[in-house]
């Protein structure tokens, strides 16, 4: 049953995807983005799963490795793999070359029910061009659009329905984008502020030591909340 509803939010997902991001929104917004394809699955292959772990690995490998050891790609790729997973894929349309990509998925559990960004990665010479910023702003126009075309709340109203009053049950829409993000990362920490992230409820937090010492945890889970 599980492995169904993921594949049935992943596919409400990536068609809302296509109506949200689009080449003509990023050639408006986003002016010095060099010409680019876009590609959006449900699937990725093998190479593309390999394509999108290098990037990681030279944007945030050192990190990874601090946190998780050595071996953190094994248990990454694993992750990467997760069922109801979307991928969208940027690549620079004369060379074919990932210039980078997001992964997100459907949550529906506990505290959250949200768009969940599992991965956002720029390749480093092509940031600084708004791209970032224009995509994070982007997922809160696609729970806007899935909360308002309803498909989603039909199929968790049919599939929990034990778990909701009724079908017009406030809980049975998203209510905005949860994210996790590296302590370390001073500079994703400080772009999500700007766009009105927050510490989700279910976060770890610092601890205070009595010497006045901060500890941080490795990493926060910060949400938006969408209206």
């Amino acid at each position: 049953m599980t492995n169904e509803i993921e594949y049935k939010e992943a596919k409400i997902l990536a068609h809302t995807i296509v109506q949200s991001i689009t080449l003509d929104a990023i050639k408006k917004e986003c002016p010095t983005v060099p010409e680019i394809k876009i590609e959006i699955s449900r699937e990725v292959t093998d190479n593309e799963l390999t394509e999108c772990l290098q990037l990681l690995n030279s944007n945030l490998g050192k990190t990874y490795e601090s946190v998780n050891g050595k071996k953190w790609k094994t248990g990454k790729r694993e992750e990467m793999l997760e069922e109801g997973l979307v991928y969208v894929l940027f690549r620079l349309l004369d060379s074919d070359k990932l210039l980078g990509f997001m992964s997100m998925k459907l949550i529906n559990e506990r505290s959250l029910q949200v768009l969940y960004l599992y991965e956002i990665q720029l390749d480093e010479h092509y940031r600084n061009m708004k791209l970032g910023s224009f995509l994070m702003k982007k997922l809160e126009v696609i729970v806007k659009s899935i909360n308002k075309e309803g498909k989603l709340k039909k199929l968790w109203y049919k599939t929990y329905k034990d778990e909701y009053h009724d079908s017009n049950d406030s809980n049975l829409i998203l209510t905005g984008v949860a994210l996790t993000v590296f302590s370390v990362n001073k500079k994703a920490r400080g772009l999500y502020n700007r766009l009105g992230y927050t510490l989700h409820r279910d976060s770890e937090i610092e601890k205070v030591l009595r010497n006045g010492k901060i500890i941080e945890p490795d990493y926060y889970m910060l949400e938006k909340v969408v209206n």
